[in-house]
């Protein structure tokens, strides 16, 4: 499947680098130390960046059952791999790499200024993969991007939607009994 558009992106609340990409109207997700759940970090970027592929205020995202890295050192590595594979189009649940190689092929790229496939495994059967699953993001606002614990939220009393206090101009210390959004305070 064609490969629109691919992003590496960093979970910092994990300390930990995964891989996107877009395929039409399927956004994928890579992660080589799998969470069973989206955190608002990665959530806000990955709205951020797709929000356009939404169906209506849903964004879904496919995590892929891709190689797990061993050790905690190499998701960086991964990301990049799993970002250059997909980007080729290729599926990246059959593709084991050699994690031993993966360090030194990167500086050896970087050294050349040519990135090139990077090296596979040649035993699949040790290696450990994610679960595959789906996610939805539920979208909101005017910015079009989904509610965090960190952010303040108000409802318009009419539409019934929320909204992010900053997106609308509304302080903590200054919230109104009532609200209408801009589109009901016509």
């Amino acid at each position: 499947m064609l490969c629109l558009g691919v992003q590496i992106l960093f979970v910092a609340e994990r300390d930990h680098w995964v891989a996107t990409s877009y395929h039409q109207d399927e956004i994928r997700l890579y992660d080589s130390k799998s969470s069973p759940k989206l955190n608002d970090s990665l959530q806000e970027q990955i709205a951020a960046i797709y929000k356009e592929a939404a169906n209506g205020n849903t964004l879904t995202v496919k995590a892929i059952p891709v190689q797990q890295q061993t050790g905690g050192v190499d998701c960086g590595l991964f990301s990049i791999a799993y970002a250059y594979h997909a980007a080729l189009g290729e599926d990246l649940q059959r593709i084991t790499f050699d994690q031993s190689k993966m360090r030194n092929h990167f500086i050896a790229c970087l050294n050349q200024k040519c990135l090139k496939p990077f090296p596979p495994a040649l035993e699949r059967s040790e290696i450990k993969r994610n679960k595959a699953r789906i996610f939805h993001i539920h979208l909101i606002c005017i910015c079009k991007l989904p509610e965090s614990s960190d952010s303040n939220l108000i409802q318009c009393d009419q539409c019934r939607e929320w909204y992010h206090f900053r997106c609308v101009n509304i302080e903590q210390k200054c919230i109104p009994d009532t609200w209408l959004c801009s589109g009901c305070n016509k």
